[in-house]
């Protein structure tokens, strides 16, 4: 342990879980969880093992949660138990053991998150040329064909990736089976992060098969950064994402989307090199976690916390949170794509704050007859929050934090539940087309447009919906808010959460928190039959950390909690072990495997 960073065992052999109350009949499927599980690892020449003090770069682990799984022959002596409480069966694994082998070796060609290398100008230097010296060579993705498990992919879980034919031509049927009992499956069970880098698990075992990128789809899709959330159209069949290229000559964000079908080649929109309504400015690399799609719209926003050089700092650094500069004198924007045409047609600007999560987008018309786009998030006045995550998952030390460590720590305040909109989009499309145009003239011209917002909610992050209204507008949310039962974190508290369902049309909320209890993103699903009226008739699911006595780690464990969505009542929970773990997002397929809800 370092810093309050324990590593999560494994359990690779199906675990019954003892559930107590009972989980909902209809509750069938399989919850899938992302997140990092590995902090401390050995080191061949040492007796003092190599400690990752930030969160989110500890090595990756995925769970597996059953709910409700037809009873085998070999159970039938627990069936009473299972028909009265109903049944949870666990299993996880680690899936970046290969990263702790790059460590023990002294690979200093590693990215982290916000874990500090302490490398000298020199080792730096040293680092900066391996890196584009594996590049180049291919190097790097040799080692993504001889060890799938060589890269830490752990924040969403996209359980059926569409690979198709076309990702599929790139190689044997063999290595991109996910262990799927479909002959001809076209997806598979995907680990995703804010990097090109995806990785292919077996649907069974939850073992790596491997590591791709979106450029394996199409040679267009080349860059190094991407989005960890996508989106998907239920309608159409429809992935989207991005990638950003740092290197290129001219940075571009070039969104795209695959067909869950599986027989048509990636869609690439056009590239978005510029702000249209101010076309003599570029656009900068920024961090960009998630993104807004419509029936008709994509809108992709880009915040002012670059990435330093470019994106290049990234090789110099090898951190990203060391790479990222906060500019609060210049503004948001929110480039606007048009699903019909490919076509990047408008973009907005409003002042400048920071988002990690898009909560849900939709399409509306105004009183004019004039389309407008419409988006709800969880924003912060700057990013502070992302510095914050390196004490994601940790507990207070005894005795508290002394003053100077408290004077270390930037303020960070909940978020708040804001609606933007985006008005005549057409309108303001047209316009900006005659200033881009304009820029070919001495007589330049800007067409700036503005986008409004009001405030609906506060303190919700890590918000999810019901599938079933997304992209319409929908009435509640549910995320994770601050606990009562501590003191703040500006306060010298530790990160505790509880779980929170936010009424959208008035603000109220109804939240589950309990002491020394710290909440996961709660994933919502529907119940079977249900409504898109009934907009809350479900359950939550959700990982639970408890803290045992202070100072004695030994007393953690961690629970799954399923909720009743309409009052957020308790309806069952089930311990999962004798340790806390961080799990970042999840989804939920059914027992079929066809998504229901997915991060």
């Amino acid at each position: 342990m370092q810093n309050g960073l324990r590593n999560t065992p494994e359990t690779t052999t199906p675990l019954e879980l003892n559930v107590q109350g009972k989980i909902p009949e209809w509750l069938s499927g399989t919850l899938y969880l992302s997140g990092p599980g590995i902090y401390s690892i050995p080191l061949d020449d040492s007796t003092e093992p190599y400690h990752i003090t930030h969160p989110f770069d500890g090595l990756a682990q995925i769970h597996r949660l059953a709910f409700n799984e037809p009873i085998v022959e070999r159970d039938n002596q627990n069936k009473n138990s299972y028909e009265e409480k109903g049944r949870i069966t666990y299993t996880s694994r680690h899936t970046s053991k290969g990263v702790g082998n790059r460590i023990a070796d002294g690979d200093d060609t590693l990215l982290f998150f916000g874990q500090d290398t302490a490398r000298t100008v020199t080792q730096r230097i040293a680092s900066v040329i391996h890196q584009v010296t594996n590049l180049v060579t291919g190097t790097t993705k040799e080692r993504w064909e001889q060890d799938p498990s060589s890269e830490t992919v752990n924040i969403t879980v996209t359980p059926n990736f569409p690979f198709g034919a076309v990702l599929r031509g790139t190689s044997t049927e063999v290595e991109w089976d996910d262990g799927s009992e479909e002959e001809d499956n076209e997806a598979g069970i995907v680990m995703k992060t804010d990097a090109n880098m995806l990785q292919l698990l077996d649907r069974k075992t939850l073992e790596p098969k491997k590591i791709f990128s979106y450029e394996d789809v199409d040679p267009a899709l080349g860059g190094q950064l991407a989005a960890a959330h996508a989106q998907f159209d239920s309608r159409t069949g429809e992935y989207f994402n991005f990638v950003i290229n740092v290197a290129s000559r001219i940075l571009s964000i070039q969104t795209f989307s695959l067909s869950t079908l599986g027989r048509q080649p990636a869609q690439r929109f056009s590239p978005i090199t510029t702000n249209l309504g101010n076309p003599s400015t570029g656009i900068k690399p920024s961090l960009i976690h998630s993104f807004c799609l419509t029936e008709k719209y994509i809108v992709i926003p880009n915040y002012p916390y670059f990435y330093l050089w470019g994106g290049l700092s990234i090789l110099w650094y090898g951190t990203i949170n060391q790479c990222l500069h906060w500019d609060a004198s210049q503004s948001t924007l929110f480039h606007v794509l048009d699903r019909r045409t490919g076509r990047h047609v408008a973009t907005y600007e409003t002042d400048a704050f920071f988002c990690l999560h898009v909560i849900n987008a939709w399409d509306d018309i105004d009183v004019d007859g004039d389309e407008g786009v419409t988006f709800d998030l969880c924003a912060y006045d700057n990013p502070n929050i992302v510095e914050a995550t390196k004490d994601f998952g940790r507990g207070v030390p005894p005795g508290g934090l002394t003053k100077e460590e408290l004077k270390k720590r930037k303020p960070v305040y909940p978020p708040q539940v804001r609606r933007y909109r985006l008005n005549k989009i057409p309108t303001v499309a047209k316009r900006q087309q005659r200033s881009w145009f304009s820029t070919f003239s001495p007589f330049s011209e800007t067409v700036i447009a503005r986008a409004s917002y009001t405030l609906v909610g506060r303190d919700l992050e890590l918000p999810r919906i019901n599938p079933r209204v997304s992209m319409r507008q929908n009435h509640f949310v549910f995320g994770i808010c601050e606990s009562r039962h501590c003191a703040t974190y500006n306060a010298g508290g530790a990160i505790m959460n509880g779980l929170r369902k936010l009424n959208l049309d008035d603000g109220t909320s109804i939240t589950w928190d309990e002491p020394n209890c710290s909440c996961s993103e709660p994933i919502f699903v529907p119940r079977p039959g249900a409504s898109s009226a009934d907009e809350d008739d479900g359950v939550i699911v959700a990982v639970v950390n408890v803290d045992g006595e202070i100072g004695n780690g030994d007393d953690d464990h961690c629970f799954i909690i399923v909720l009743d969505a309409r009052n957020m009542k308790e309806l069952a929970r089930a311990r999962m072990g004798q340790y806390k773990t961080t799990t970042i997002h999840g989804s939920f397929v059914d027992m079929e495997g066809a998504d229901v809800s997915v991060a």
